[in-house]
């Protein structure tokens, strides 16, 4: 299998579980999700209330959701190597966030 057909098949794993987190128990603490070509995050990501670490550098990220600010245990994100222009307002209610990487 090539570099290419197995990121392929990562981010469609990805996609496919991520989309169905609202049906089955999925609340992990730890999460990465680099590589797999987001644009945006999925909203399934809003009930993983429990996760402190989303990695989710080297995607084509254009914008950050509001509701991000529902992760409320979230004390590591990861958005580098993004097309984010600016991180929104809402980052600021994540109170148990230490590390922030946002460089493009």
């Amino acid at each position: 299998m090539n570099q290419a057909s197995s990121g392929e098949n990562r981010a469609e794993a990805a996609r496919r579980i991520l989309s169905n987190a609202t049906r089955v128990e999925l609340d992990p603490k730890e999460l990465d999700l680099t590589k797999l070509g987001l644009r945006n995050l999925p909203d399934a990501l809003r009930f993983c209330q429990d996760l402190t670490v989303l990695n989710l550098r080297s995607n084509q990220l254009e914008s950050m959701p509001t509701w991000i600010k529902e992760l409320q245990a979230l004390q590591d994100l990861d958005v580098s190597s993004n097309q984010l222009s600016q991180l929104p307002e809402s980052i600021g209610a994540l109170s148990e966030l230490k590390k922030t990487e946002s460089v493009a």
